[in-house]
Parts: structure tokens; C-alpha cells; sequence
């Protein structure tokens, strides 16, 4: 009995070149994964900031539009007597 569990194992080179051409491939496989994923995370950031300032950028011009809008309104209406003498 003691003589099968001091029984190593021995690989045939067959399988020690498929778990070498393996172990290799993982590692490749997983370093390009990490810098491609690298890669998109920063420009996806770098889109995203981009958009984000090209939308405040037209929301600012939207609200000046609408708040110059309001304004020359007001002013029309003061300068108009029909409605200075109704208030």
C-alpha cells in the first residue's frame, strides 16, 4: 500500500507541451484582455466627458435663448401703456 502512494505521477510529453502551450495561451489571452479593457475604459471616459460638456454647452445656450426670450418680453409689456394702465 505504501509502495502506491509514493507512486508520483509522470507525464507523458504530450501532455506536458499541451499544458505548456495552454498555460501560455491563458496568460496572453488574459494580458490582452486587461489592456484592451484598459484601453476602452479610458476612452469611453474620455467620450463621455466629451458629450457631457458638448450637452451643458447647449443647455446653457438654450437657457440664455429662454432667459433673453422672458426678458424682452418684460420689457415690451412695461413699455406698453395698454398694460401699464390696466395694473
Amino acid at each position: 500500500m505504501a509502495k502506491n502512494a509514493a507512486r508520483t505521477v509522470k507525464f507523458s510529453i504530450k501532455a506536458k507541451l499541451i499544458l505548456l502551450i495552454v498555460g501560455l495561451l491563458s496568460i496572453s489571452i488574459i494580458t490582452l484582455g486587461f489592456f484592451s479593457y484598459t484601453n476602452s475604459r479610458e476612452v469611453l471616459i474620455e467620450e463621455f466627458v466629451d458629450n457631457s460638456e458638448i450637452i451643458a454647452a447647449k443647455l446653457n445656450e438654450t437657457l440664455d435663448t429662454f432667459l433673453i426670450s422672458n426678458e424682452q418680453n418684460i420689457e415690451m409689456l412695461s413699455n406698453n401703456f395698454n398694460v401699464t394702465d390696466i395694473l
